[in-house]
C-alpha cells in the first residue's frame, strides 16, 4: 500500500524528527560547530591511547623489585 503525502506540510512527529537532523550532521552552528565535533569524535581515540599507554606503565613496573609500587594500603 502506498501513501501520498503532502511534502509541505510534515506531520507533527515529522517536524520534530527532522529538526534533530542540522544536530546530527553539525550543520547547525556552521565551522565553529563542526570544528567541535572533530575535537569531540577524537576525545575516545585520546582516552584510548592515554589509558593504554598508562596501563603498560604500570604494568611495567609491576616485574620492580625495588618497591616503589603505586599501590596504597588502606
Amino acid at each position: 500500500m502506498i501513501r501520498l503525502q503532502d511534502g509541505t506540510k510534515p506531520s507533527r512527529t515529522e517536524a520534530i524528527l527532522h529538526q534533530f537532523d542540522p544536530v546530527h550532521l553539525g550543520t547547525f552552528g556552521g565551522l565553529p560547530t563542526r570544528i567541535l565535533y572533530v575535537f569531540v569524535g577524537l576525545a575516545p581515540l585520546l582516552l584510548l591511547v592515554t589509558g593504554s599507554v598508562m596501563w603498560w606503565h604500570r604494568r611495567k613496573g609491576k616485574g620492580k623489585a625495588n618497591g616503589t609500587k603505586a599501590i596504597a594500603k588502606i
